[in-house]
């Protein structure tokens, strides 16, 4: 007896269906989902190729977001952002070390307000 068969349960399939379908595409990078990136991050970041690292952090950082904004109840990843606002340091950049850091910030305080 599953779910579907449960008296006075009431669950939409075919909306969860939609949303996590909404919410995969979004987390989307290069084909795939962003964590499958953060082994490429880590191994630039060994290798000292900082502005490399920062490219692709970015574009993983930009996946979070879209990730958060698809769904609102799925938990946002903080390694993403403070590896690029890091990298950026190591490079200098330490303004737009600020944005990320207030990117993630911003993330945050919007999900704080959400239903």
């Amino acid at each position: 007896m599953g779910i579907k068969n449960t008296p006075g349960v009431n669950f939409d399939f075919e909306a969860h269906a939609k949303a996590e379908k909404k919410r995969k595409l979004a987390s989307a990078v290069d084909g795939v989902h962003y964590s499958a990136h953060a082994k490429d991050a880590k191994r630039l970041w060994r290798e000292k190729s900082y502005e490399q690292a920062a490219g692709l952090l970015l574009r993983l950082a930009a996946a979070v977001e879209a990730e958060a904004k698809a769904d609102p109840t799925w938990p946002v990843a903080p390694f993403y952002h403070s590896s690029l606002a890091v990298a950026y340091r190591r490079l200098g950049r330490h303004e737009l070390a600020d944005k990320a850091e207030a990117r993630y910030a911003k993330l945050l305080a919007g999900r704080a307000a959400a239903p």
